[in-house]
């Protein structure tokens, strides 16, 4: 998986997200986003608002940069846990 390109990762999750993708809106889900905000979105997670059958997409657009990685602050704090870790 590390030597995966960007278009073998991309068929991966259309594989894997192929029965979510009856959704026809270009609306992010709310819960999608707060879950990926708060760290807790991940292979098992499941939406609340009907799962599978929620109507907006799960999926981050394409170039989305995350506020976590851009803030300075969060940086340092992730650098300094890196270095305590290893």
């Amino acid at each position: 998986m590390d030597e995966w390109d960007q278009e073998q990762l991309e068929k991966v999750v259309k594989q894997k997200h192929a029965a979510e993708s009856s959704n026809k809106t270009d609306i992010i889900c709310k819960f999608f986003l707060e879950a990926v905000e708060k760290k807790q979105y991940g292979w098992f997670w499941q939406c609340p608002n009907g799962g599978k059958d929620c109507k907006y997409r799960h999926a981050l657009p394409p170039g989305c940069v995350s506020t976590q990685l851009t803030n300075p602050h969060n940086i340092g704090s992730a650098l300094l846990q890196h270095a305590v870790l290893h």
